[in-house]
Parts: structure tokens; C-alpha cells; sequence
């Protein structure tokens, strides 16, 4: 089978280590990175009667969170696993989703928050994602 130009620039990216150490030092960032701002455990600082959050010490302890994580090769096997799982399950509900929007006129109005069905989708994803 011919090798084509997208198949040979994953592979170099696999080779080159980016889907190992990279995709999940930015991953394990951001998240951590967002948590602590919107916790604002870390503390405030107040600026011209502005209070902000301490962004520089979030990104430190964001920063070496995501090094430990990533130094950790079974860590970061796990996390890959879990995430291509999570990534079908995705694709998955969103399919669900179109498909369940296709049976509604446009004026009608879905209620998806109420009622016991959003209860047992919850357990479903919960299961699917331990699956």
C-alpha cells in the first residue's frame, strides 16, 4: 500500500515523541492550569480595586504537575488509553445526539435536562468510559 503525505507526518510525530510527551504535558497543563484558576486556591491579587488570580504561581505549579505526569511512562500509557476510549464515547454521543434531533421538528423544544432518561445517559457514559 502506497505510503501517502498525512500517514508519514503522524508517523514522524509519533516517532519524534510528540503523542508520548507532548499532547499529554499540554493536556495535564491545561487542565490543571484551569482548575486552579477557577478554584483560585493559589490565592488573589487585587490591582486597581481588580482582584485576579495569581496566574503566574497557577502556571508554575500547573507546569510542574504536567512534568511529573509526564515523566511517569505508565502514567502517560494510561492516559493515552483512557483518552482513545473517551474519544470513540465522544463521537459516539454526538452521534446520538444528531440522531435524537433528527426526530424533532425545529420549532419544538427538547427538554433534555428533565426527567429520569438524563440520570441513566449519565450511567451509560459513566460505563462506557470504564469499559
Amino acid at each position: 500500500m502506497a505510503e501517502s503525505t498525512l500517514r508519514g507526518i503522524i508517523s514522524f510525530f509519533d516517532k519524534l515523541g510528540i503523542y508520548d510527551v507532548v499532547l499529554p504535558f499540554l493536556l495535564i497543563f491545561s487542565i490543571m492550569f484551569a482548575i486552579l484558576e477557577k478554584s483560585k486556591i493559589l490565592g488573589t491579587v487585587t490591582i486597581n480595586n481588580v482582584t485576579y488570580t495569581k496566574k503566574n504561581l497557577n502556571a508554575m505549579v500547573a507546569f510542574c504537575i504536567a512534568f511529573v505526569v509526564v515523566a511517569s511512562t505508565q502514567v502517560v500509557a494510561i492516559l493515552n488509553e483512557a483518552l482513545a476510549h473517551i474519544a470513540l464515547l465522544l463521537v459516539i454521543v454526538v452521534s446520538f445526539l444528531l440522531l435524537l434531533g433528527a426526530f424533532f421538528k425545529s420549532d419544538e423544544e427538547v427538554y433534555l435536562e428533565k426527567g429520569a432518561w438524563r440520570t441513566w445517559f449519565m450511567i451509560a457514559m459513566l460505563i462506557g468510559t470504564i469499559l
